[in-house]
């Protein structure tokens, strides 16, 4: 049975621990979005990259390894408050680089 085929592949290892891999997808978060005025394709990139490797990864998941145990949790805890602020730094940011460089502004 499906059971028992699952049983005999190996367990998945984290191979970097959950902050690590949190702090990777807000590098790429604040990447993407803090510069998207000076490279307006970034949010392009990375959602190519995100979903290349969340194919990977499931196919990994289905057909690779034992299925992880699920754990549940409240929230993104402080992740979720870096993440929000790096919204409005964004914002604030790119309100800037477009007002300085642009020649709309120029008269104010």
């Amino acid at each position: 049975s499906r059971a028992e085929v699952e049983e005999l592949m190996p367990q998945i290892v984290m191979l970097t621990d959950l902050f690590q891999w949190y702090s990777d997808l807000a590098i790429q978060f604040g990447y993407a979005t803090l510069f998207v005025s000076a490279f307006p394709l970034a949010p392009l990139v990375s959602l190519a990259v995100n979903f290349a490797t969340a194919r990977t990864q499931t196919w990994l998941l289905c057909t690779v390894f034992q299925r992880p145990a699920p754990k549940s949790v409240e929230d993104l805890g402080s992740w979720e408050d870096i993440l929000v602020l790096m919204s409005y730094t964004s914002v604030a940011l790119n309100f800037g680089i477009i007002a300085f460089t642009s020649t709309v502004f120029k008269d104010f």
